[in-house]
C-alpha cells in the first residue's frame, strides 16, 4: 500500500502558505537520526527504508541459515505455512561456513545473501525473485581462516550499504567494505585492528552521536578478551578511534540491547570456554569493569539473543549453550530488579549450539527458538513457542554460527524503528501548515508521525512534546514557533513486510529570507578564550545595512553583544564563551542569523578552525583494571599535543607513552602494562597523567596478572 497525498494538495496550500519544506532525495534524508536497521536509500531517488532483510524470496516468511562448519554447504531454509523441512532448501557450496547476512545490496528490490565462507572467502550471492542465486556471487579472498563475521549496514550515509566483517583482507585486522553506485571492490574498504575476529559482530549508535559504531569481538582461546568498539564519524573510521572492554574466557557472542530501559545500549558477552557471561551497563560514559554484572549461564559456544519472551515487557536473555558437550538452552528472566542467577528457566532440548535467533517463525504469536547446533553433529533445530516442545529438524553439518541478526529494533526489540528529521529553520516564529508524506506500507505495516516545535536551534527542556499527526493534517497553532521537526515510526507486524518513506512534505508562513555573505574574524577561534569574535554581514544589492536589528543577530547560540552599520558590511561581535554546542575541528561551519528592523530574515555561512582546551570533556581509560593492554583516550581534542605518563605508587615514572595518535576527535594512547625498559610490569595500582596546555588530570590504573 503507498500513502501519497501531497501531490495535489500541494497545489492548493500554497495560495495560503509562502513556503514549503520537502525532503524527498536521499540527501535530504541521510542528515536525519535513525539507527542501524533503517538507511536513507536511493530508491526512487531518495527513500528511508530497512537495511536486513528476513524474507530472500518474497512469500512472506522468515527463513533461517545454516554453515556446515567445514563444508560443504551453507543454506538457507525457506520458510513457509508449515514452517521449514530438509526439502525446502537451497545450498550453496563452501569448504566451510559461518555468519550469514541479507540486504537488498544493489536496489533492485531482491536480498543479497552475505555469507562468510570459514576458510576462504566473504562472497556477496545475487538476489533474485526466487532468492539468491548461489551460482553468481562476488568473492572477496581473505588472507587468515577461521574468521567469522559480517554486518550490512550503511555507515557513512551515503545511501549504499556497507559490509562490516572480522575476515582478513589485511593480516590482523577486520575491514569495512564500501558499497558505492558501482558495487563493491576490494580495494574500497578501511581495514580495523582486530586480533582473530570471531563471529557475531554487532552495530549500533553505542554513543548516540547519530554515526553507527562497530563491536568486533576477539578470541584469544582460554583467556578472557578484548571486545574492540570502533566509533563511527562523519570521517568513517580510524584505528585509533577505538574503545575496549574486556569478554570471558573464550569469548564468542554478544547481544546488545538496552536491559534496563535506561536509554542506553547495554552489552550481553559470552564464553566458549567460560561458563560466566558478563553484561557491560550502558550510559553516557560508554563501558567500565566497573559498571558490569556477571551471570553463570555455563559455557555459551552460541553466545545470545535478547527478546521479550514472556510478554511482561522486560527484556530476557536467552543463552545459546553449549562448548563442553550439550545443554538446554537457558532464559533469564528480566524484572524490575534486574537479572538473577536464580530466575531462569531451561529450554528445547540438550544441544551443543553456535548461535540462534529468537523470532515468531510460524506467525502464531509467540517467539520461537531456532538454534544452529554444532551437537548432534547432523541437524539443526526449530523450536516452536511458548513451550518449546515441537520443532523442526534441518540438515546441517556442525552447523557454525550460521545466523546472528536478531530480529526488531536494538534497544527493546520492538517491531518498530524510529526516524527523527533534521531540524527546520523557519528563521522566523512561523505559522506551521499541514504536513503530507507518501509511504510505502505493505499488509500489516504503517508509518506514524509526530511533530515537536521549539525557540531553540538544538531541541532542549523548552520544545514542546511531541505531537501526533496524521497524514495531510494541519500542525496544531500551539506548535507555532522559528524550528519544526518530525518523527516517523516504522511499524510492523511481519518483519518480511517492512514499511518505507519516500516523501515529507511540510507547509509554513514562511517570510521572506534574504542570503548573507558573511565573514568571520578571526579565522581561528580558541574556545578557551575569553574574547570576542566579529562577524562581517553583507547584504545583497538594494538592502540597507543600517536596516539591521543587532538585537536579533545571533550565531551558534551566541547573541550579538556590539554592533555597528558601514556601507559595505554590518560588523557584529560576540563573546566566544557565550558559543553553545560548538567543538574543536580545523573546519567548523557557523551560521549568523538575524532580522531587519521590518521583519525580514537574514542568514549566512562562513567556516573557521576552532581550538580551544576547555572542550578537554572526556578523559577515559578503558578496560581498567587491565592485563594484556589498556586504552587512554581524550575526547574531544583540540590541535594542542598532549602528553601521557604512567608512574608507580610512591610516584616514580614508569613508563612515558610517546606514540599518540591523533584525529579529528580524539587522541589515543595505549600502555601494554610493560616500562620504558620493555619489562612487564607487576600487577598492582599504577597512577596515569595527561599534561596538555589547560589540562593535568591523574588518576589510578589497575595492573592485573
Amino acid at each position: 500500500m503507498i500513502t501519497r497525498l501531497f501531490i495535489s494538495a500541494v497545489c492548493i496550500i500554497c495560495t495560503a502558505y509562502a513556503s514549503i519544506w520537502t525532503e524527498t532525495t536521499q540527501e535530504d534524508f541521510a542528515d536525519g537520526i535513525f539507527e542501524r536497521d533503517i538507511y536513507a536509500s536511493h530508491l526512487d531517488s531518495g527513500t528511508v527504508e530497512f537495511a536486513p532483510r528476513f524474507d530472500l524470496n518474497g512469500d512472506g516468511y522468515i527463513d533461517v541459515f545454516t554453515a556446515d562448519r567445514y563444508g560443504p554447504y551453507v543454506r538457507i531454509y525457506w520458510g513457509d505455512a508449515s514452517g521449514y523441512s530438509p526439502s525446502n532448501v537451497t545450498m550453496f557450496p563452501s569448504s566451510g561456513g559461518a555468519n550469514c547476512d541479507a540486504a537488498d545490496l544493489d536496489g533492485d528490490g531482491y536480498p543479497e545473501f552475505v555469507v562468510a565462507h570459514y576458510f576462504e572467502k566473504v562472497s556477496i550471492y545475487a538476489g533474485s525473485a526466487a532468492g539468491p542465486n548461489p551460482q553468481s556471487s562476488l568473492d572477496f579472498p581473505m588472507v587468515a581462516y577461521n574468521r567469522q563475521g559480517v554486518f550490512v549496514a550503511d555507515f557513512d550515509k551515503d545511501g549504499y550499504l556497507d559490509i562490516a566483517t572480522s575476515q582478513e583482507f589485511t593480516p590482523g585486522n577486520g575491514a569495512v567494505l564500501w558499497g558505492s553506485a558501482s558495487g563493491y571492490d576490494i580495494n574500497n574498504r578501511t581495514d580495523l585492528p582486530v586480533y582473530f575476529g570471531i563471529h557475531n559482530i554487532e552495530v549500533a549508535d553505542f554513543n548516540q552521536d547519530t554515526w553507527l559504531d562497530i563491536l568486533f569481538i576477539e578470541y584469544y582461546g582460554y583467556d578472557s578478551s578484548p571486545i574492540r568498539i570502533y566509533w563511527g564519524s562523519s570521517n568513517g573510521f580510524i584505528p585509533s578511534n577505538m574503545s575496549v572492554i574486556m569478554g570471558p574466557g573464550g569469548n564468542t557472542g554478544t547481544s546488545i540491547a538496552d536491559l534496563d530501559a535506561d536509554g542506553w545500549l547495554d552489552v550481553v558477552s559470552t564464553g566458549w570456554y567460560d561458563p560466566q557471561s558478563y553484561i557491560y551497563w550502558g550510559d553516557e560514559s560508554g563501558y567500565s569493569p566497573s559498571n558490569m554484572q556477571i551471570l553463570d549461564p555455563g559455557y555459551c559456544y552460541g553466545g545470545s539473543s535478547v527478546a521479550d519472551m514472556n510478554k511482561d515487557s522486560y527484556l530476557d536473555i536467552i543463552y545459546h549453550r553449549g562448548g563442553y558437550g550439550v545443554a538446554y538452552q537457558k532464559i533469564y528472566w528480566g524484572s524490575a530488579s534486574g537479572y538473577s542467577n536464580s530466575n531462569y528457566v531451561d529450554a528445547c532440548i540438550p544441544l551443543e549450539t553456535s548461535g540462534g535467533l529468537v523470532a515468531d517463525l510460524n506467525i502464531d504469536g509467540h517467539l520461537d527458538i531456532f538454534c544452529n547446533t554444532r551437537t548432534p553433529t547432523t541437524h539443526s533445530y526449530v523450536f516452536y513457542g511458548p513451550s518449546f516442545s515441537t520443532c523442526n529438524v534441518l540438515p546441517a553439518i556442525q552447523d557454525h554460527h550460521g545466523v546472528f541478526r536478531e530480529i526488531g529494533n536494538v534497544y527493546d526489540r520492538a517491531y518498530c524503528e524510529d526516524y527523527a528529521s533534521s531540524i527546520l529553520d523557519a528563521y522566523a516564529c512561523t505559522d506551521w501548515g499541514t504536513i503530507e508524506w507518501c509511504a510505502d506500507t505493505p499488509t500489516g505495516s504503517a508509518v506514524l508521525f509526530w511533530v515537536r516545535s521549539g525557540s531553540t536551534a538544538i531541541p532542549d527542556t523548552t520544545w514542546s512534546d511531541w505531537c501526533s499527526v496524521n497524514n495531510g493534517d494541519s500542525i496544531p497553532d500551539a506548535l507555532n514557533a522559528r524550528y519544526l521537526q518530525y518523527k516517523a515510526g516504522f511499524t510492523y507486524d511481519n518483519p518480511c513486510y517492512l514499511p518505507s518513506l519516500k516523501e515529507v512534505s511540510i507547509t509554513y508562513d514562511g517570510a521572506a529570507q534574504i542570503n548573507a555573505v558573511v565573514s568571520i574574524k578571526p579565522e581561528t577561534i580558541n574556545l578557551g578564550s575569553q574574547g570576542r569574535f566579529t562577524a562581517l554581514i553583507t547584504l545583497p544589492t538594494g538592502y540597507d545595512h543600517e536596516d539591521i536589528d543587532l538585537s536579533t543577530i545571533g550565531c551558534e547560540g551566541a547573541l550579538a553583544v556590539l554592533g555597528s552599520a558601514t556601507p559595505e558590511f554590518f560588523i557584529a561581535e560576540f563573546n566566544v564563551q557565550d558559543l553553545s554546542g560548538v567543538m574543536p575541528a580545523s573546519a567548523v561551519e557557523f551560521q549568523v542569523t538575524g532580522q531587519l528592523y521590518d521583519g525580514t530574515s537574514f542568514h549566512g555561512y562562513d567556516t573557521v578552525c576552532v581550538i580551544g582546551t576547555d572542550y578537554y570533556i572526556d578523559i577515559t581509560c578503558r578496560p581498567n583494571p587491565f592485563s594484556a593492554r589498556t586504552v587512554i583516550s581524550v575526547t574531544p581534542i583540540s590541535e594542542a599535543a598532549i602528553s601521557v605518563k604512567i608512574y608507580n605508587i610512591i610516584g616514580e615514572l614508569v613508563r612515558t607513552i610517546d606514540e599518540i595518535e591523533y584525529s579529528e576527535t580524539h587522541a589515543v594512547a595505549i600502555w601494554n602494562g610493560r616500562d620504558n625498559s620493555g619489562r612487564k610490569v607487576p600487577a598492582g595500582v599504577y597512577l596515569y597523567k595527561v599534561e596538555g596546555e589547560g589540562i593535568n588530570k591523574t588518576e589510578k590504573i589497575v595492573v592485573l596478572d
